[in-house]
Parts: structure tokens; C-alpha cells; sequence
């Protein structure tokens, strides 16, 4: 495990907004390339994290999506917003951040 502390910032999508945050990780090792069994390990330490109020590391293995994301980032939709003014037809989405930020294909085409 690692661990490490900081202070609150207001970046919309930091897990530290508006909160002094207590970082906690635990990495997959993956000796000589090989995988190791993590999953279960992982959605554990997740449920803990999510009973919490814990957000997710962006870069970081998570299965969290937007409906849970939405109620652990005060500035979700305030994101959501930016994000489509700014990219209204989709350019920057792929699939995995269309999922992961709730914004369904058929949206993204029909603002092109």
C-alpha cells in the first residue's frame, strides 16, 4: 500500500476538491509481466473507498461510473457542461470516456 495526504484544491475533478484528501493505493504487482490475481482485492478495497465518500484516482484501476461519480464530485455536471461546449461533437471522446462519463454515443453525433 501507499499512502499520502494533501491539501484541498478546487480542480473540478480532483479527488481532493474541496476536502483535505488521505490518498490510499494498492498496486497490482505484476512480477517478470505476469499477472497477478487482483480483482477481488481491488472491488473490496473499492466498496470500502466508496462507503467513505472516497473518488477515484483518475489514472488509477476503478469501476466507478458516472451516476456514482456524479454524487462523489460536486462539480460533475459543471464538468459535463464545459466538456460539451467545448468538444460539442465528441472529438475528444472514446468509448471507454464516453462511458465513464455518461455521455451516450448518439449525443455526441447528433451535436455534430
Amino acid at each position: 500500500m501507499d499512502i499520502r495526504y494533501s491539501a484541498a484544491d478546487d480542480i473540478w475533478l480532483s479527488p481532493a476538491h474541496g476536502r483535505a484528501t488521505a490518498w490510499i493505493g494498492i498496486p497490482a504487482k505484476r512480477p517478470f509481466g505476469r499477472e497477478t490475481p487482483h480483482a477481488a482485492m481491488f472491488a473490496a478495497f473499492e466498496s470500502i473507498m466508496l462507503r467513505h465518500d472516497g473518488r477515484p484516482h483518475w489514472a488509477k484501476e476503478h469501476s466507478i461510473r458516472a451516476p456514482q461519480l456524479a454524487a462523489l464530485y460536486p462539480r460533475w455536471a459543471d464538468f459535463l457542461a464545459v466538456r460539451a461546449h467545448l468538444d460539442p461533437a465528441g472529438v475528444f471522446l472514446n468509448p471507454y470516456l464516453r462511458e465513464l462519463l455518461g455521455v451516450p454515443e448518439t449525443l455526441a453525433r447528433s451535436r455534430m
